[in-house]
């Protein structure tokens, strides 16, 4: 139970904690059963999409329109996430693993798509970060934080331990490197002080790149990049949450927002 009775959205924590507690900590799981249930919470992912486009937020979070077929990038992407958690998984209860840990999730092993989950299995196995233990894998958690926002969610990719060090690591695939976003970040550190958080943390953006042939590419197709954030920007990345949360409050009293002359970039533009 989230201990936060002044809070006006605590009954809402409240049920949110307990779908995690219902679903064993299983994310995918309680990421579907949460959108199913229809609870008023907040999110990274739901702030950055707001900002980037609000036209796709309604369409997709507010509307409920799905994307079919999945775009391949998608799947690849999802498949591995969950290629990476079997491996810490693994480490973490001191076994050897194999490429049988690769989740290929209907992919074809021999396609495209397939070489390119083989390749980030591999490159994965080169650059695993050295710790003393795992603490977390696709970790759902939910706080309250603000008086004006309902309950912060979200799912910590991988939380090590190394030493006396808290050592969180988000996961990003694609073409090209990931920009990261000091959003998450801010929202994991809040998160970890209000569950009482001991000692120093450090956070990691690993981003992967889709590669084919890892002998013959011309640029790196991992990078490891170190967040660091200030109480300053902190501050400023909690007011960010809150305007998107109100803005994104207004979606769903209005219409259908305006485009933002970017389609072409996204998924959604043959059906909005």
């Amino acid at each position: 139970m989230i201990t936060h009775p002044k809070h006006p959205f605590q009954s809402e924590a409240d049920q949110i904690q307990a779908l995690i507690d219902r679903c064993n900590g299983d994310s995918d799981t309680f990421i579907e059963e949460l959108h199913q249930t229809k609870i008023t919470h907040i999110s990274f992912s739901q702030v950055y999409s707001f900002e980037t486009c609000p036209r796709q937020y309604y369409l997709r979070h507010i509307l409920g329109r799905e994307i079919t077929p999945v775009p391949e990038y998608f799947v690849k992407g999802k498949a591995l996430h969950r290629t990476i958690a079997n491996a810490y998984r693994a480490f973490g209860e001191g076994q050897d693993f194999s490429e049988d840990i690769i989740h290929y999730d209907g992919i074809s092993r021999f396609s495209q798509a397939g070489k390119h989950l083989r390749n980030g299995y591999l490159t994965l196995r080169q650059n695993m970060l050295p710790s003393d233990e795992v603490l977390g894998i696709e970790k759902p958690f939910v706080f309250l934080m603000e008086d004006n926002i309902p309950p912060v969610v979200g799912v910590i990719d991988l939380i090590l331990r190394r030493g006396d060090i808290l050592i969180l690591i988000d996961h990003k695939t694609g073409r090209d490197f990931y920009h990261p976003d000091i959003l998450q970040m801010a929202v994991y550190l809040n998160y970890l002080r209000s569950a009482g958080l001991q000692g120093d943390c450090e956070f990691y953006y690993d981003s992967y790149r889709w590669v084919e042939n890892l002998a013959r590419i011309r640029k790196p197709a991992f990078e490891r990049r170190q967040m660091v954030i200030n109480e300053r920007e902190i501050e400023g990345q909690v007011k960010r949450l809150v305007a998107g949360y109100q803005g994104i409050h207004r979606l769903k009293q209005g219409q259908l927002p305006e485009r933002n002359g970017e389609c072409f970039r996204c998924v959604y533009r043959n059906c909005c």
